[in-house]
């Protein structure tokens, strides 16, 4: 009964924002830190996709989200990786992270997407695993450093 209880408040705390943020591009989402570049910021991570790719077919969710991340880093909350990312936390297991993620993807997208975000929320509030461990993300150093490398 708990988790229906959060459920219902997670699905009104996001509609709230969503329309809160009314104002806020479908395409890009509210990015918190920008710095102004010649080249688009997704031309930028272009590079990050094969990596990510690669991770995701292997299954290797530890190495395919921090990619993920970045790559909503550098792309938006409503960028179709924001959403990919929400769909790994999922298939990892991480039902709370995952949450969190489609929380973050409802309140930068509208219309079909938005409502699609709803619904993989209120699908996750009714699953729990208190058993499920933690997953440990692995970064790669020598991706990071050859990113940044190429984003200067």
């Amino acid at each position: 009964m708990r988790g229906v209880g959060l459920g219902i408040c997670l699905v009104i705390a996001s509609a709230g924002l969503a329309f809160a943020e009314a104002d806020v591009p479908a395409s890009e989402g509210e990015l918190h830190q920008q710095v102004a570049t010649k080249t688009p910021r997704k031309k930028l991570s272009e590079n990050l996709v094969p990596l990510a790719k690669k991770a995701e077919k292997k299954k290797d969710w530890a190495a395919a989200i921090p990619v993920y991340q970045a790559l909503v880093a550098a792309r938006g909350p409503a960028s179709p990786e924001a959403k990919q990312l929400a769909q790994i936390w999922q298939q990892a297991g991480q039902i709370e992270q995952a949450t969190l993620a489609w929380i973050a993807y409802s309140e930068a997208t509208k219309g079909v997407e938005h409502d699609v975000a709803m619904l993989a929320i209120q699908k996750l509030s009714t699953q729990k695993d208190p058993l499920a461990d933690k997953l440990v993300l692995k970064p790669s150093l020598a991706d990071a450093r050859k990113a940044f490398a190429a984003g200067r």
